[in-house]
This record gives structure tokens, sequence and C-alpha cells, in this order.
């Protein structure tokens, strides 16, 4: 598959991300859903123990929209005439997160105007789906989703793999009104907007 970057979308702890309106906005931005989609049964860290392929059998936001809506966990892809995304939909957590993944290859063949161009079409997502903060990180492990734990009124992120090395430092991106919601090692705000969402790096400590 290839080196890919991950956006994961997270709500203010308590709160329900609408994954619909998240599929609405990338369909409104031009990013159709393709056929098939995948069922997942995750494990309790999040890690995929089986999938079953799921012909749709009019390929499209609704469609995608009706198997989140009977509570299915799902991975499905959409593109434009530029871009291919793939989508998870669902994670184990009491407030289920979903996460958008690109080709770090593509990403990178575009230059600095484009692929703001593109963040700010994942900015709207954030928005219109309820997330107040987007981690945005490179190869993930398959129990990432383990990684992140919702304590009280923080969103805790674990960077420790499971060798004892680390991932190397990633960026996120925090709703303007609220700021940062969760713990990391070491944000540090870069005077970047993205959409309505203000963008800090994550450094080591």
């Amino acid at each position: 598959m290839g080196s890919r970057r991950f956006f994961y979308f997270l709500p203010a702890p308590g709160q329900r991300l609408d994954f619909c309106k998240g599929v609405r906005s990338l369909d409104g931005d031009g990013f159709r859903f393709q056929s098939p989609a995948f069922v997942n049964v995750l494990g309790p860290s999040g890690v995929l123990l089986s999938a079953i392929e799921h012909e749709l059998e009019l390929p499209s936001a609704s469609a995608v929209c009706g198997l989140l809506n009977a509570g299915k966990r799902l991975d499905v892809t959409c593109g434009d005439t530029s871009l291919a995304l793939g989508c998870s939909f669902g994670s184990p957590h009491t407030e289920p997160l979903f996460s958008v993944n690109v080709s770090r290859q593509s990403w990178f063949r575009f230059d600095q105007g484009t692929r703001s161009k593109y963040e700010n079409v994942l900015a709207r997502v954030a928005e219109e789906s309820g997330a107040r903060n987007v981690i945005v990180i490179d190869d993930p492990a398959d129990d990432f989703l383990g990684n992140i734990e919702r304590i009280d009124e923080q969103w805790m992120v674990d960077l420790q793999l499971s060798d004892g090395s680390e991932y190397d430092a990633s960026s996120v991106w925090a709703d303007a009104r609220t700021g940062p919601l969760l713990s990391l090692r070491d944000l540090q705000l870069t005077g970047r907007r993205i959409g309505s969402f203000d963008e800090f790096d994550e450094r080591p400590r």
C-alpha cells in the first residue's frame, strides 16, 4: 500500500461525531464514493479482525450513510479527479472516531497551494462532523487507535510504539474556539490557520 498520511478526527470529550455529515462534506467537495465498501470487525485496541466486502448498488454518499446509520464500522474509498482518500469510520471508543488517509507519494507530488486546498477540504469535514481536533500522523501502526484514550475531559495519545521507539513528530489541528483537547508531548502553535482550525506542531520532549 505504500507510505500513507492519516488524519484522525476527534470530537470534544463526551460528544459524538456525525459521520454522515463528514461523508456529505466530502461529497460536496467533489469526492465520489466507490464500491466496494468493507464492513469491519475491530478488536478492543482497534486492530482489524475481519472485513466483509459490501458492494454498493449505487455508490454514493447516501449509500455510505445508509450503512453508517445501520451502525456499521466501515472502510470506503472516495476520490476527485486528482486524489483518492481512504476513509475508516468507527473505532472501539465510547465516542467513535474516524480517519481519512492518503498516499504520501500522491500528497507530496502536489505543490503547497494544492495541498492547502485539500487540507481545507479535510478541515471542512472536521467542522461539519463535529471534530474539535485532528491528529495528523504518518504510517501509524495497526493498533494506533488503541493509543488514543479519553480520560475525563481530555484525549490522551500515546506515541510510543510496541518496540519502545516513538512516532516521528506529528501535527494537530485544533478548533480555534477550544484549542487542543488532547495531551501529546509538546504542542507548539505554528501560526497556520486551516479553515477554522489552528495548526500545532507536536515535538518530542
